[in-house]
């Protein structure tokens, strides 16, 4: 058969995750997650805000970005925005302890925004690995191939 000019995209095998960016800009949460990923086997960066996360990620990239959704300066739908934008493959985990509306509002508007998982603060251990698992275990999606 010939070559078609049509597109297609194939599963390949999951890729693992060993690098993680946490953002938030509460520091306490931010040094118990960073703790806790670094015992279970991540290499952990952290960053404050959404402005500094996409700073930090385009010098020195993860595989996995775990973002709180309410932060004063870049807040999480930003910082979502933005990754879509300029790491279009890179998961991304919302998290939220609240606010005005409640957790689950913020995270339920997190899912319209096309995320890997969501996760309810205060954040246990196994919640973070069972979220961080189902990433790595999900086939990820090929590039597009041409005459696939």
């Amino acid at each position: 058969m010939g070559q078609t000019d049509s597109l297609s995209q194939t599963a390949t095998a999951p890729m693992p995750i060993r690098s993680i960016l946490v953002v938030d800009d509460d520091l306490d949460t931010l040094t118990a997650m960073r703790r806790v990923l670094a015992h279970l086997g991540y290499v952990v960066a952290i960053s404050t805000d959404g402005h500094d996360a996409i700073r930090k990620l385009t010098r020195d990239p993860a595989d996995l970005i775990i973002t709180d959704m309410l932060m004063p300066h870049g807040d999480g739908f930003e910082l979502i925005i933005a990754l879509h934008r300029n790491f279009p493959t890179l998961p991304v985990v919302a998290m939220s302890g609240g606010g005005h509306l409640g957790p689950e509002v913020y995270l339920g508007m997190a899912r319209g925004f096309r995320i890997d998982g969501v996760l309810r603060k205060p954040v246990t251990r196994d919640e973070l690995a069972l979220a961080i698992k189902a990433i790595e275990n999900r086939p990820s999606l090929g590039v597009p191939q041409a005459g696939a």
